[in-house]
């Protein structure tokens, strides 16, 4: 029998530094994804969460000096929850699968979130210093 489980993910982008720093809102998504079965028939089942957080800082430089750049910072917190049997290997078994999806999830959020933050601050929200 299959399992499905949620993945949440959570993103947090920033732009500026000290009284500057401006928050964006917090971006949510969910996915499901399908693994094997780690539950029985009996009733005493064990629940496994396991999240994984990371956070990148650099900045979007548009000229050659010191200060000619935008600060930035992408956060990204995944969790996964899976039922299980309760017993020890299964259990264990259960944390290994829930780390390596949220990490896997983490991973990809990531990428694709400082790529998009990037764009933003040069596109959306500082168009004129980065007019080329």
């Amino acid at each position: 029998m299959n399992q499905y489980t949620k993945i949440v993910t959570v993103v947090q982008k920033t732009y500026g530094k000290g009284r500057d720093k401006t928050d964006l809102p917090i971006e949510r998504e969910e996915k499901f994804v399908k693994i094997y079965d780690l539950m029985d028939n009996e009733d005493l089942n064990a629940e496994v969460t396991r999240g994984v957080s990371t956070k990148v800082s650099d900045s979007a430089r548009w000229g050659r000096g010191d200060w000619d750049k935008i600060p930035f910072s992408v956060e990204v917190f995944s969790s996964v929850k899976l039922i299980a049997k309760q017993d020890e290997e299964t259990i264990e078994t259960a944390q290994e699968i829930a780390h390596e999806l949220a990490l896997a999830a983490a991973k990809e959020s990531m990428v694709q979130s400082v790529a998009e933050h990037i764009m933003t601050i040069k596109k959306d929200l500082f168009p004129k210093l980065f007019h080329d």
